[in-house]
């Protein structure tokens, strides 16, 4: 019996150091693409807010654009996208006039119901631009994150906001 544990050891040391000194292989890959969105105008706007009719909250139009390019695209057949996002807890996007008419632009959908605190914008001219109106529980600094969206092969490097609700 005790030959018996002492040759069964013996294998599985013999196969885990067979299997050790074989060298790793991994498949080559592409280096992954950064897709990097970057400030171009409307960070660190102030609004003045006033109480929104019928509800708890407090309403800021900002008077500027959020305005965001992506330096160097990488070739795509598909519209380059980036998804704002009022990130700060409570915070929500009122519909208001849009750059180009809101052509360029959707609410973020999640199933069949659209989000209140997230638009999805396509990079036009070379920009993507949000002009917002806040819904906001307090008057404080929200944040507005942009994020790419980005297919395989790339990874998105978003950028924030801040705008003061006063």
């Amino acid at each position: 019996m005790r030959a018996a544990v002492v040759l069964a050891a013996s294998t599985l040391t013999l196969a885990a150091t067979t299997n050790a000194a074989q060298p790793a292989t991994h498949a080559t890959t592409e280096p992954v693409r950064v897709v990097r969105a970057m400030i171009v105008s409307g960070d660190g706007q102030s609004a003045h807010a006033y109480v929104a009719n019928g509800k708890r909250l407090y309403e800021a139009g900002f008077p500027a654009a959020l305005v965001v390019r992506i330096p160097s695209q990488p070739q795509r057949k598909e519209f380059f996208h980036v998804i704002f996002t009022c990130v700060s807890q409570g915070c929500t996007f009122v519909a208001t006039d849009q750059p180009d008419g809101g052509e360029f632009l959707d609410r973020v959908k999640h199933g069949d119901v659209e989000s209140d605190n997230a638009y999805d914008v396509k990079i036009h001219n070379g920009v993507a631009a949000l002009r917002v109106t806040i819904d906001s529980p307090t008057l404080r600094t929200v944040v507005v994150r942009a994020d790419p969206v980005v297919q395989n092969g790339e990874r998105a490097v978003p950028t924030s906001f801040s705008l003061r609700v006063r």
